[in-house]
């Protein structure tokens, strides 16, 4: 890892892809989430495990008491620390962004993470203050992408479905179901499966 002489941004670490079986973390690092979301929150959890995903939750994801967050900042920022080296957690993924994020900010060790892989930590919106000295400071790459309250609430055993169908075409089935065709040339296609 590498720091570029000019700027001082230090080249990313990408963690290993998620295959079924790892572990994903879900914890508050801002807002915990309340009494009256956390049968939502079931849903979403569900959906990881669904997948083949192990999940654990942090003791400072639901917030019983309905104070918008469910700890203290230090015991946010610790829980969250711990998650992000545990070498057995693959990915971090909170419910949801949230203003109180930046309080646990003085409480990351960046320099130790600095020096621990990568593991994906995952979200938008106010996550990202917790995302982007992830990145910039302990050179972790890190995913701006659906927080987990965000993610589709499917009470089926089976997840959504995607087919691939003719090439150019996209269609919706009867069921709802998006078909995308796409084209992926021989040497991309071997260069994904080595």
């Amino acid at each position: 890892m590498g720091r570029d002489w000019w700027t001082g941004a230090m080249d990313a670490r990408l963690p290993a892809p998620l295959r079924p079986g790892d572990t994903i973390a879900v914890t508050a690092p801002s807002s915990g989430v309340p009494p009256t979301l956390q049968p939502r929150l079931d849903l979403a959890i569900a959906g990881l495990r669904r997948r083949g995903f192990e999940v654990v939750e942090g003791v400072c994801l639901r917030d019983t008491t309905d104070t918008h967050v469910s700890a203290s900042r230090e015991a946010r920022a610790d829980e969250l620390m711990a998650l992000l080296v545990d070498p057995d957690v693959h990915a971090v993924i909170p419910p949801w962004g949230g203003e109180t994020g930046i309080d646990v900010l003085p409480w990351l060790d960046l320099d130790l993470l600095a020096q621990c892989d990568p593991t994906w930590y995952v979200g938008f919106s106010d996550t990202t203050t917790t995302m982007l000295p992830l990145t910039l400071q302990a050179g972790w790459a890190t995913l701006h992408g659906s927080n987990l309250m965000d993610t589709p609430a499917v009470e089926s055993n089976k997840p959504p479905v995607r087919t691939l169908t003719r090439a150019g075409r996209a269609r919706r089935s009867a069921s709802g179901a998006v078909s995308i065709t796409v084209v992926v040339p021989t040497e991309i296609r071997t260069a994904i499966t080595m």
